[in-house]
């Protein structure tokens, strides 16, 4: 089969295959000179590497769009994944820790997020389904009816997924996070994680935790606090939660940015003046961490080897 291939610049090469699209796609990119590389149809239809051309509907002389996706990569305690969004995954490293996903590479596409435990992965699909691999703490597949998931995260050890309806399912280690036990997780508008413990914002602005206790699965000591909130965040073992006012509220282990007391001026900065000039850290170091890595503008820094930090530069 021969068709066209196009870049958004104009730019059009004319390539052969005889049997995957996997084959267009490394032609284009080396004719183009560039990697990570996603074939589209004229009907805007993102092309799986893995698909047979017989089955993509595909005729001689055909015209493709090329456009550039630029990989993102996710860590796990032994292993990495990348992926490309609206595309396909690879992984590498320890192969029972997560390290090779050639066992549900078929399942890897379309992929929009993948978030990586301490010994495996789970890939949000674009479709709203969740694919796992490596030892993620589900001995089968996944409910069937684990579905229009909106919103991944993950502990150290577990997983929660968040659907359309605003209903959370969790699975993996219970005390990390894998069971939220009594709590009734309908009404959530989103999802953040620490390294052993899940946080919850509902719609009406109130906060649910759960998993390790002194690692930020035990917010009622703040429960008072948590109102109005529209962000958290989470460290290795605890979390920030920024309320409608420009509060910032924090819990979990004080060595990983639990206790915040000693900035508790700073901190009451009103949302719209937060800059430079009212900046703190805190959390284990000199600068909010052992190597003074930050905790920036809701990037996580979070390590599987125990390196913990907590700064806030807003």
């Amino acid at each position: 089969m021969r068709v066209a291939v196009s870049l958004p610049s104009g730019r059009t090469v004319q390539l052969s295959a005889t049997r995957r699209v996997a084959e267009l796609k490394a032609a284009a990119e080396k004719a183009f000179g560039q990697s990570f590389l996603r074939l589209l149809t004229a009907n805007g239809i993102s092309l799986n590497p893995q698909t047979l051309l017989a089955d993509t509907g595909l005729r001689d002389g055909d015209t493709l769009s090329a456009v550039s996706c630029p990989p993102r990569v996710a860590a796990a305690g032994k292993a990495f994944a990348m992926w490309c969004p609206n595309g396909g995954c690879i992984a590498w490293g320890d192969p029972v820790a997560g390290g090779d996903c050639s066992s549900v590479a078929e399942q890897l596409w379309p992929v929009k997020e993948v978030q990586g435990s301490y010994a495996g992965f789970a890939a949000l699909r674009s479709d709203g389904r969740v694919t796992c691999w490596g030892d993620v703490g589900v001995e089968t597949e996944l409910p069937s009816t684990l579905r229009d998931i909106q919103q991944l995260q993950s502990t150290n050890f577990a997983y929660a997924t968040l659907d359309r309806q605003g209903r959370v399912y969790c699975w993996g280690d219970s005390d990390c996070g894998g069971d939220a036990g009594h709590l009734a997780l309908e009404n959530v508008a989103t999802l953040a994680s620490a390294g052993g413990a899940f946080a919850a914002i509902c719609h009406d602005g109130s906060v649910l935790t759960w998993g390790l206790e002194d690692g930020g699965g035990d917010s009622s000591h703040v429960s008072h606090q948590l109102v109005k909130v529209q962000h958290i965040w989470g460290s290795l073992g605890a979390f920030a939660a920024l309320r409608s006012d420009g509060q910032l509220v924090t819990w979990g282990d004080q060595q990983h940015g639990g206790d915040s007391s000693h900035v508790q001026e700073a901190l009451r900065c009103p949302a719209a003046s937060l800059n430079e000039r009212c900046l703190e850290r805190f959390g284990d170091g000199p600068v909010g961490g052992p190597f003074g890595l930050p905790f920036v503008q809701g990037i996580r820094t979070r390590s599987n080897l125990g390196l913990i930090c907590f700064s806030r530069i807003l």
